[in-house]
This record gives C-alpha cells, sequence and structure tokens, in this order.
C-alpha cells in the first residue's frame, strides 16, 4: 500500500496547468512538455520524473496538465517567468494535491 506524501515531498510535486492552450503557441503535448522541461533546465532545476496530458474541451479548446516530481524542494517562479518570456505561455502551478503522485519505493 503506497504511503501518503509527506509535506517536503509534496513541494517536490508539481501540478501545471496550461489552461485555454494556444495551438500556435503548443501545437502538442510533447511540445508543451518540451517547453516546460527547457525552462527548468536553464533554472538549473533537475526533473527527475513527468508527465503530461491534453485535455480537449467541448467548444473545441484544449489545455494541458503537467505533473513534474523534482531531485529537491525547489521554487518555480523563474519557470513560470521563463515561459511567458519566452514562450508568451502563461500556467498555473499547484503543490496542494497529494493523490497526482505515488512513490515507486514502496518499501
Amino acid at each position: 500500500m503506497a504511503s501518503e506524501l509527506g509535506a517536503r515531498q509534496v513541494r517536490m510535486v508539481y501540478l501545471i496547468t496550461y489552461s485555454q492552450a494556444d495551438s500556435n503557441v503548443c501545437g502538442s503535448r510533447e511540445d508543451f512538455a518540451s517547453k516546460v522541461l527547457s525552462a527548468f533546465r536553464s533554472s538549473g532545476i533537475n526533473v527527475m520524473h513527468w508527465v503530461c496530458s491534453r485535455e480537449n474541451h467541448q467548444d473545441g479548446g484544449h489545455h494541458y496538465h503537467m505533473s513534474v516530481k523534482l531531485d529537491q524542494g525547489r521554487r518555480w517562479l523563474r519557470v513560470k517567468q521563463t515561459l511567458e518570456a519566452e514562450h508568451n505561455i502563461t500556467v498555473n502551478f499547484s503543490i496542494t494535491h497529494v493523490n497526482y503522485y505515488t512513490p515507486t519505493n514502496m518499501s
């Protein structure tokens, strides 16, 4: 049975949302993930694990969700600013979750 993530571990796991995604800026979830990972790298932050999904809206639009697990607790503001400055992408970071990530080491 998976143990619940402690407060320190949760700060290492972020859910990133790009609402009302612009297809001209990010044409695919792979494209969005590549831009996010690049922003983390340029900020000197190591992403250990990640997953990205695209959710379609009934009106034809879409948004992306990306969950990332970092090698240690880090601040994300520089990543957000890099995405806005370099790609005109505005994202929301959330850390108030415990159900999006299950540790693989169950010992």
